[in-house]
C-alpha cells in the first residue's frame, strides 16, 4: 500500500502518543525515513524500543519552529500532524490548548511549506461534531469543549491555508481508537487492567455511545491518505459506523478475559457535559480512500490482550497505568 513512499522522509508529531507512536512503527515497516517531534518532557515510554530507528526532535507546540528542528527536518515529504493539547483535559487550560493545538498548527503549516512537503495529513477528532449517531463530514461541527473547539478552528484553518499556499492537506476525524499504547485513563486500558486482577470497576451506568476503531485499521488509513493524491482538501471520517455503548465494551472485555471482576455500574455519576452519542459514518472513506475497519469489538479487544501478553514489564506498567 505505501511501495510509492518508501524512502519519504515524513515528520510525526506527537509521536510518543497513542496513535503516534504505532504510526511511527507502521512508518518504519515500509522503509519510511521518521522524524519524531515530542513535547518537552514527554515520556517516551511508547518508543523506547526504536528510538535507535528514528529521529527525534523536541517541539514545543504554539512556541515557534526552533533551529534545531529546522536542521534536523531540513526537507520532508509528509507531515503527519497528530500532537494536540487537551486530549486528557484534566491537564490542560484554555490558553494552552488554544497556543497549542490552533497557533502550533500554523506554525507546523509554515514550516511544511519551507521543507518542500507534499501533503499536509492533519488529525482532527470525532469530538469536533458533538453528538450523534451516524455523524458525516458534511455535519456542521459543533463543538462541546475547549478541546473539541480548537481541533475544529485548526481544520478549518489548515483548509485555508492549503487553499492558499498550495499544499495539500488532508484531515482525517478519528473516532474512539482502542488497542496496544492505549493511555492509561481510558476506558479500555482501565478495564482490562482491573478484569485481570479480577478488582471491582467503578463505572458510570455506560449507557453512552462510541464508534470503537482499533488502532491498526486507524493507523492502515492513515498510511493510504499518504500513498492517495487525490485527496487535496478532503476531511474523512475513520470509523466503523457501529455505535456500542460503553457497558457493551466492558462485558465484551469482561467475558473475552474470563473475569469475575465485578462491573459497577452507576457507581461513577456521568459529566455535566457528557455526549451520549458520538458514531460515525464511514462511506467517504470507503469511497475515496477504499479503506474499511477490519476489526471488529471482539478481534481487537483480543489483539489488544495478545500484544499486551508479548509486552514487557515496562509496556504493561505504563499501559495498565501503575
Amino acid at each position: 500500500m505505501m511501495s510509492s513512499v518508501q524512502g519519504y522522509r515524513a515528520v510525526v508529531t506527537g509521536a510518543n502518543g497513542f496513535i503516534g507512536a504505532n504510526l511511527v512503527r507502521a512508518l518504519l515497516q515500509t522503509e519510511v525515513d521518521v522524524t519524531c517531534t515530542v513535547r518537552p518532557g514527554a515520556d517516551l515510554w511508547r518508543i523506547a524500543d526504536i528510538r535507535k530507528d528514528v529521529r527525534i526532535v523536541t517541539h514545543d507546540l504554539g512556541h515557534g519552529i526552533s533551529d534545531a528542528m529546522k536542521r534536523e527536518v531540513g526537507k520532508a515529504d509528509i507531515v503527519y500532524h497528530l500532537a494536540a493539547a487537551g486530549v486528557n483535559q484534566a491537564f490542560s487550560d484554555s490558553a494552552s490548548i488554544v497556543r497549542a493545538n490552533v497557533a502550533g498548527t500554523l506554525e507546523l503549516l509554515e514550516a511544511a511549506v519551507d521543507w518542500g512537503v507534499e501533503r499536509f495529513i492533519y488529525c482532527g477528532s470525532c469530538f469536533e461534531y458533538g453528538s450523534g449517531n451516524s455523524l458525516s463530514e458534511n455535519d456542521i461541527p459543533n463543538p462541546m469543549n475547549q478541546y473539541a473547539a480548537s481541533k475544529s478552528a485548526a481544520w478549518i484553518f489548515s483548509r485555508a491555508f492549503g487553499a492558499q499556499h498550495g499544499l495539500q492537506v488532508v484531515s482525517l476525524r478519528p473516532f474512539t481508537a482502542y488497542g496496544p499504547f492505549e493511555g492509561s485513563f481510558r476506558l479500555v486500558p482501565q478495564t482490562i487492567s482491573k478484569a485481570l486482577q479480577g478488582s471491582p470497576i467503578a463505572l458510570t451506568l455506560g449507557e453512552q455511545e462510541r464508534d470503537f476503531v482499533y488502532i491498526d485499521d486507524l493507523v492502515e488509513a492513515f498510511l493510504m491518505v499518504a500513498n492517495n493524491k487525490d485527496l487535496d482538501g478532503e476531511t474523512l471520517n475513520i470509523c466503523t459506523g457501529i455505535a456500542t455503548s460503553v457497558r457493551s465494551m466492558v462485558n465484551t472485555i469482561l467475558e473475552i478475559t474470563g473475569s469475575d471482576a465485578q462491573p459497577l455500574f452507576g457507581s461513577v455519576p456521568y459529566r455535566e457535559s457528557e455526549l451520549w452519542r458520538l458514531s460515525g459514518n464511514p462511506e467517504k472513506a470507503a469511497r475515496l480512500l477504499e479503506w474499511t475497519s477490519s476489526h471488529s469489538v471482539d478481534d481487537g479487544i483480543r489483539a489488544t490482550l495478545s500484544w499486551l501478553a508479548r509486552s514487557t514489564d515496562e509496556v504493561k506498567r505504563n499501559y495498565y497505568g501503575n
